[in-house]
């Protein structure tokens, strides 16, 4: 992906990466980032509906780690927040799933042409 693709409307992807004031290697990492969630999206879905609790928590922790490295707080507070509850012995499965709602709607923000292949 470059730089080409960033344009005014695309501002959570230009807040993540100027986070990191558009450093070239960061913004490979961001690409990378963005281009992976579609497919924890799909796992967490089924996780949840399964009740897979230990699948779940460990995406979590994982995005909880990747978003954060990328400058995307908005969602890593929020994969904090599912990773802390998916830890306890009886999660709040209701807000586990107001949680991966918010997730969501951030990620349906993300234009899907960084979903694609450069």
């Amino acid at each position: 992906m470059s730089e080409n693709l960033i344009s005014d409307n695309d501002d959570i992807v230009k807040e993540w990466l100027n986070y990191f004031d558009n450093d070239p290697d960061f913004t490979i990492v961001t690409f990378e980032f963005v281009k992976t969630l579609p497919n924890y999206i799909q796992k967490l879905e089924k996780f949840f509906v399964e009740k897979n609790q230990s699948e779940l928590q460990k995406i979590a922790h994982s995005l909880k780690g990747s978003s954060g490295s990328v400058g995307a707080f908005d969602m890593c507070e929020l994969f904090t927040q599912m990773d802390l509850e998916l830890k306890k012995e009886k999660p709040d499965y209701n807000f586990v799933n107001d949680l991966f709602c918010q997730i969501k709607t951030i990620y349906n923000k993300i234009p899907k042409k960084y979903f694609e292949e450069a």
